[in-house]
C-alpha cells in the first residue's frame, strides 16, 4: 500500500516537471514572436531616457544647492573673489 501511494507520488511530481518544461517552451515561442520595434520608437525612447536623465540630475544639484555646505562653500569662494 504505502509502495503505490509513493509510485503514485512519483508520477505526479514527474507530471508536474514535465507540465513546466512544456510552458517554459511556450514561453520561448511566444518571446520569439514578439514584434521588434521600429527606429522611431527606439530614438523616442532615447530622447525620453535624456530628458528623464537631465530632468533628475536638475533635482539633484537643486537639493544639493539648498544645503548648507554648498551655501559655505559658495560663501567662502565669493570672498576669496572678492579679496
Amino acid at each position: 500500500m504505502a509502495d503505490q501511494e509513493l509510485n503514485s507520488k512519483k508520477q505526479e511530481h514527474e507530471q508536474g516537471h514535465e507540465n513546466d518544461r512544456l510552458s517554459d517552451q511556450a514561453d520561448g515561442k511566444q518571446k520569439q514572436s514578439k514584434v521588434k520595434r521600429s527606429l522611431f520608437r527606439k530614438i523616442v525612447n532615447v530622447f525620453i531616457g535624456i530628458f528623464l536623465g537631465l530632468i533628475l540630475f536638475t533635482l539633484i544639484v537643486l537639493g544639493y544647492t539648498q544645503t548648507k555646505t554648498f551655501r559655505e562653500t559658495l560663501r567662502e569662494k565669493v570672498i576669496t573673489l572678492v579679496n
